[in-house]
């Protein structure tokens, strides 16, 4: 059995280290209005929340994107809610570009620009196959050590879209999905701490009221304590963001109404 425990001695080197070092934030994502808020750090972890077409893949994707032009890191990405493995190759050409993907779109990419997509999309990206099978997120991380066995490769991000898409057996839990969200989200932090990773879940929040404001009736921006399957989320999460999309032409607090989008 490995060892466990440490003296405060043997740690010391690590230690003055950490002094030394100081706190160190993440890498940049690629937006100045979040740098001062949020980064991709090796070694932890992102929870990503919101409501059904919020876009919280789309803005995970961009992230993904630009973290691979400005550093060279690759991922790893399950997402059946995107689609076919097909689809999400699609949906990331699309991001990678900034065009729409299908020919019969208005200002859809060139077949030049597909085909550069795709060159740099097969350096960066791997793709679980949603329609493989019902895979438990201790399945999903192996898979993830067998892609940098078999190619001889760094993965430096995960991505599991949605969580709920995942094979979830909650007997060692005694049937309580609060344990068995701890327990996951706890496999999840050890994974990234362990292989130096960023491994990142994205799921829904839970059901909300309805507010109306300036005439508008909508539901309001989720909170960390509203991940769909409670507030293990909230005691779990190192780095949590919550996507929410206002409705077309609801003021800001400028006075600015939200654009259509």
């Amino acid at each position: 059995m490995a060892k466990i425990y440490y003296t405060i001695q043997e740690l010391q080197p690590q230690v003055d280290k950490l002094f030394e070092i100081g706190i160190v934030s993440g890498q940049y994502v690629g937006f100045d209005c979040l740098k001062d808020l949020y980064s991709i750090k090796l070694g932890c972890t992102t929870y990503v929340m919101g409501s059904p077409t919020s876009g919280k893949t789309e803005l995970w994707f961009e992230f993904l994107i630009n973290t691979s032009e400005f550093y060279g890191w690759k991922h790893v990405i399950y997402t059946p809610e995107t689609g076919s493995k097909d689809e999400i190759v699609a949906e990331l050409c699309s991001k990678f570009i900034k065009k729409p993907f299908y020919k019969n779109f208005n200002g859809a990419m060139s077949e030049s620009e597909r085909y550069q997509a795709l060159a740099f999309l097969n350096d960066y990206f791997y793709i679980i196959d949603p329609a493989d099978k019902d895979i438990t997120v201790a399945e999903f991380y192996n898979e993830v050590d067998k892609i940098e066995k078999d190619l001889n490769i760094k993965i430096h991000t995960t991505t599991i879209d949605p969580y709920n898409e995942l094979k979830h057996d909650l007997k060692d839990s005694n049937g309580r999905q609060d344990l068995y969200i701890e327990s996951m989200l706890g496999m999840c932090r050890r994974n990234a701490m362990k292989y130096n990773r960023h491994n990142c879940i994205i799921t829904h929040c839970a059901d909300q009221k309805m507010i109306t404001n300036n005439g508008f009736t909508y539901y309001p921006p989720p909170t960390a304590r509203e991940y769909a399957g409670g507030q293990a989320w909230y005691r779990k999460g190192l780095a949590m963001i919550g996507v929410w999309r206002p409705p077309n032409g609801l003021p800001d607090e400028t006075g600015r109404p939200a654009e259509d989008n």
